[in-house]
């Protein structure tokens, strides 16, 4: 599995591909229990997500990392129009996160 690099593009998935979004590096923050991601999406709390994180360097080298939580925070950002900050709380830790926090992906284990 490739690492996560600086300046990488992140992709972050819906249920399958249902939607997706483009964001920054300080637009998504990792922790073992969750995530924090700031985005055009608003959710109900308590809704269940499954998410897949594709951060990419160049068209050659993707890191992926899939995600399951439930929502339990998702709120308008207080910076920005149409944009919400969501909280998400996973239902188990993912396997490939010890894979990240090893690797320069570590710069987004924030909380």
């Amino acid at each position: 599995m490739e690492v996560f690099q600086p300046n990488s593009r992140i992709s972050v998935h819906l249920e399958d591909g249902a939607d997706s979004a483009e964001l920054l590096e300080s637009d998504l923050s990792l922790s073992r229990r969750g995530m924090l991601m700031r985005c055009h999406w608003h959710f109900t709390i308590g809704t269940q997500l499954s998410i897949l994180i594709d951060a990419s360097r160049d068209s050659e080298s993707t890191c992926r990392l899939r995600l399951e939580g439930i929502v339990v925070d998702s709120r308008p950002c207080q910076d920005e129009e149409r944009v919400y900050c969501t909280t998400l709380l996973f239902l188990d830790a993912p396997d490939d996160l010890e894979i990240w926090e090893r690797s320069d992906a570590g710069a987004l284990l924030a909380f």
